[in-house]
């Protein structure tokens, strides 16, 4: 019954019955069928019709009145169960909701059951108050799901069909460079292990919140991403994968290991997954400058995904390693490449002393006539440090030689430039005779990069 008073019969629908009986509002569940709710309410009109005159339907003073829940006891109970069955975020998040819920009624009484709650609530809830509240579109679908949740826990779903709030899919965003080496700065030891787990690794929350030591190969340089019983973790069919790391993320979880008891990587002081990551990322984006909204962890996730493109892997690698079901998500996160700056390599012909003075020379003309352009550069040397990739970088390029260096190249706002220790900070020796630091033999005099401002 539309408020106008006309019917409306929907397709796919849960269809409740309201009538009033000993003073109080009933909502009745009778169904999804159709045919069903229309014959429930032309019996039921019938009955009251027949009351309204005077009658008596047999039996209706021996009726067991109808099991009615407290609303109150029913969110205790809900959340009690959320707590032991899921993380401490899902429970923060249903807990935060329901609250809201209850504080949007205002000056007006609450309901003392859940049978109470009534659907325009529930939309003015949804539709209005969380608007007001500064909630987006997307939050309020979130929202409105685990409302749904509650309410279909305790069988008076009073949501129909079209309820839910619609919302834009946007692109996934990534972090700056300049954001990364800020954010980095701020970080303590473990902290600094950890966001370069999700950022170099691209793993999702509940992945890295359940971590094992015995799912780190130290030796082989792999993570295996794999069920967790006994976290209560289980992955999607076609999120297990391993993923591979590098020498300096294998090098800190190696020092990090030697000082751990726990079999989690990361952990609290009494040995438990740790379910504040979010709020931890917050927290240290603020401190480097970076704004709390514009700090998530699925954007380092997304940010993983633009590097491995920018390295030139191919989409099917990048779909394997990130865990994507299929290339939507995947071209998706890719699309950030698109409008990203320009990727400069600085090459010589050989790895020599001579070789590697020449590019650094020809990197410091490069970056101070690119400034003078108000063009920025930074370092992006990823593929360049993991002996691996070099060959793929050649390949990508479709030139032969040796890639020292990778430099991103854009226009953006100005800048603080990195700050510069002195050279006698830096420069471990001038012995002519080591091979594996060639430049050592060279005079350092100054760094090219302190010109740039980067």
């Amino acid at each position: 019954m539309r408020p106008d008073g006309t019917e409306e019969l929907q397709a796919e629908a849960d269809y409740y019955l309201s009538y009033r009986s000993d003073g109080h509002k009933v909502w009745e569940n009778v169904g999804n069928s159709p045919s069903g709710a229309m014959r429930t309410l032309e019996k039921k009109r019938a009955g009251l019709a027949y009351i309204a005159a005077g009658g008596t339907v047999l039996g209706n003073e021996n009726r067991v009145p109808a099991q009615r829940t407290n609303l109150s006891t029913a969110i205790d109970e809900w959340l009690e169960i959320i707590e032991e069955k899921f993380s401490g975020d899902s429970y923060g998040v249903k807990k935060l909701v329901l609250d809201e819920f209850l504080h949007s009624y205002g000056k007006k009484t609450k309901p003392k059951y859940v049978e109470d709650i009534q659907r325009v609530d529930a939309l003015r809830f949804i539709n209005t108050y969380l608007n007001e509240q500064g909630n987006s579109d997307r939050t309020r679908w979130n929202k409105f799901l685990h409302l749904r949740q509650f309410f279909s826990e305790y069988k008076h779903n009073v949501f129909m069909k079209g309820d839910a709030p619609k919302y834009g899919r946007r692109d996934p965003e990534a972090y700056t460079d300049e954001q990364i080496a800020a954010y980095f700065s701020k970080c303590d030891t473990v902290q600094f292990v950890l966001f370069s787990v999700f950022y170099s690794c691209g793993l999702r929350l509940g992945e890295v919140q359940t971590l094992r030591w015995s799912d780190v190969n130290l030796k082989e340089r792999f993570i295996h991403i794999d069920e967790r019983p006994e976290y209560g973790w289980k992955p999607k069919k076609w999120h297990v994968r391993d993923i591979p790391i590098s020498q300096e993320l294998t090098t800190n979880l190696l020092k990090l290991k030697e000082n751990s008891q726990c079999p989690l990587v990361f952990h609290t002081r009494s040995g438990k997954p740790i379910y504040q990551m979010l709020e931890m990322c917050k927290r240290i984006a603020v401190r480097a400058g970076i704004p709390r909204e514009e700090a998530w962890l699925h954007k380092w996730r997304a940010t993983f995904c633009v590097e491995l493109l920018r390295e030139g892997v191919d989409l099917p690698s990048i779909q394997a390693m990130m865990g994507h079901k299929g290339k939507g998500q995947t071209a998706r996160d890719c699309k950030l490449a698109t409008g990203s700056p320009v990727l400069a390599v600085v090459g010589t012909e050989n790895d020599t002393p001579p070789d590697c003075l020449r590019g650094g020379q020809a990197l410091e003309r490069m970056v101070l006539r690119a400034r003078a352009e108000g063009v920025w550069a930074s370092f992006m040397n990823q593929p360049i440090e993991v002996p691996e990739l070099r060959p793929k970088l050649l390949d990508v390029m479709g030139r032969k030689g040796f890639p020292p260096l990778l430099v991103r190249m854009g226009c953006g706002p100005d800048v603080k430039g990195t700050p510069l220790r002195p050279v006698n900070g830096v420069l471990l020796s001038q012995d002519t005779t080591s091979s594996r630091h060639p430049l050592r033999s060279v005079q350092i005099i100054q760094s090219p990069l302190q010109f740039a401002g980067t």
